[in-house]
């Protein structure tokens, strides 16, 4: 058997994370010490042992109750069963992929209809800045290949009705800048309109600098959900966000999101997407968010600059990432006491922390299934999503490099190429996961843990770390409020894009 418990502590007490249950309980010392050698000492030794370190017995004896009553449940875990379920996912088959894709996973389909975009932005992780991934190029997806795309996507999604009949197609642009081929876009809605098997929605990721006219009036009449990237204030937006000719973007974004609520006041499916670095000043982002309150776009998205693959955070010295730090913790200290007393905050504010605490937050327990061919960590199942190329490959998602394509739109979905990257995947991330007390909570997966097609081992103390950072702003907000859990603002599909 083996421990799974993570230790952390606010201002005023101690937890512990069970990573068995998913729950979080507070611990006193002599709790703490009996959940830690109960399973690997006998229950007089034990006994004898704490009463050589405390004076209560009454603690005592409430202690060892309450660990013999909970521990074939809670706190440890069988390492040969956990074990067994790694080993299982290294032999995953395509049989095992295709009956998982008969029954309903598949969510979301996102065309990226360009390469090209109208913007070089400096943090671009579709640039040189990033080793992997694939450059800016001209190339446009035609309407043969979305045809095909789409077909493919809906021949999936007829099958699934039967299982859910609430589904719905989610079709989704992005780039590059989907707008420089909005003709493109346009067919793919107007041909979902007409040939989807279920309900559709669409979605959209633009730098918002063609989002006017009738572009803008095209995609409000198809009720397409919108998402604009704005960093935040005119010195934070235009130190990374420039057009090819390297002049500031912000007045443009700005003025066609001025234009675009005027006309459409009551649309709501319109939100900002917000990139920070180590030189960002999160107070004055803040502050820019709430001078404009009254009238932007709610926030749905802040994300730090990937890390991955890219010299980008080379440009920053110590002393950048010590300045940065503390306005990091003055802007935390801010959110967490805003949260315990109930005040109203920037949705930028709540977003930054919101999506941090998520896996905090949606905690995942013991009857929390995970599917088998990935037992553990965030990874999702390939198919999940499909990512169109304009050429037509599809990828597992839109953020992951270009090095491990699972099919085109013409062969359709490549099993045999699913099968080996979940493989590769359990092989070389997943193999440290089986005793790891957070490995129900982990956000690694295919994306951020690839590099020129290979699987690399993540960083799993400073991931462990994160979370505990995360669990103890999350209890100390519960001490001053137990009710503020009840307000956290999130919704799924920040949950999913996240």
């Amino acid at each position: 058997m083996s421990l799974k418990i993570l230790e952390f502590e606010t201002q005023h007490n101690k937890y512990i994370y069970d990573g068995v249950t998913g729950s979080v309980m507070a611990v006193d010392d002599i709790l703490l010490d009996c959940i830690r050698g109960f399973d690997c000492k006998c229950e007089e030794e034990l006994i004898q042992e704490l009463q050589m370190k405390y004076s209560d017995e009454v603690k005592i004896k409430a202690a060892i109750a309450f660990v013999k009553k909970y521990n074939k449940k809670a706190f440890y875990i069988n390492e040969e069963i956990e074990k067994k379920k790694w080993l299982d996912a290294l032999e995953v088959n395509e049989d095992t992929i295709r009956e998982l894709m008969k029954i309903g996973f598949t969510q979301q389909i996102i065309l990226n209809v360009t390469e090209d975009c109208n913007m070089r932005c400096k943090y671009c992780f579709l640039s040189e800045t990033y080793h992997y991934t694939r450059n800016r190029t001209t190339n446009m997806m035609s309407v043969e290949t979305a045809k095909k795309a789409l077909d493919l996507y809906f021949e999936l999604m007829r099958n699934y009705s039967e299982i859910n009949p609430g589904k719905k197609c989610a079709i989704t642009f992005y780039g590059g800048e989907p707008l420089l081929n909005f003709d493109v876009i346009k067919w793919s809605i107007e041909y979902t309109k007409e040939n989807a098997p279920i309900g559709f929605m669409f979605n959209i990721t633009t730098n918002g600098l063609l989002l006017s006219g009738d572009i803008a009036d095209y995609l409000v009449s198809n009720n397409t959900a919108i998402t604009v990237s704005l960093d935040g204030s005119m010195e934070e937006h235009d130190r990374n966000r420039v057009s090819a000719g390297n002049t500031g973007t912000f007045q443009t974004v700005m003025n066609n999101l001025k234009k675009f609520v005027e006309k459409y006041p009551d649309y709501r499916k319109i939100n900002l997407s917000c990139v920070y670095d180590y030189h960002t000043d999160l107070i004055r982002n803040d502050a820019f968010f709430y001078e404009n309150k009254d009238w932007l776009p709610y926030v749905g998205n802040v994300s730090l600059v990937s890390t991955n693959g890219t010299n980008y955070y080379n440009q920053f010295t110590n002393e950048d990432i010590i300045k940065y730090t503390e306005r990091f913790l003055s802007f935390r200290l801010d959110y967490v006491t805003s949260k315990m007393q109930n005040k109203k905050m920037t949705t930028y504010k709540d977003i930054f922390f919101t999506l941090q605490l998520m896996p905090a937050i949606l905690k995942y327990g013991l009857d929390d299934k995970k599917l088998p061919i990935v037992p553990f960590t965030g990874a999702c199942f390939p198919g999940m999503k499909f990512s169109v190329r304009t050429d037509g490959k599809l990828d597992v998602c839109e953020k992951i490099e270009g090095t491990r394509p699972i099919g085109d739109v013409d062969s359709g979905i490549n099993y045999t190429e699913i099968v080996r990257l979940v493989k590769d995947y359990n092989r070389n991330v997943a193999s440290k996961c089986v005793c790891c007390p957070f490995n129900k909570q982990c956000s690694m997966c295919y994306a951020y843990s690839i590099q020129n097609g290979e699987f690399c081992s993540p960083n799993c103390d400073a991931l462990i770390q994160n979370f505990k950072t995360n669990l103890m702003m999350e209890y100390t907000i519960l001490e001053g409020n137990p009710h503020a859990k009840d307000n956290f603002t999130y919704k799924e599909e920040w949950i999913l894009n996240s």
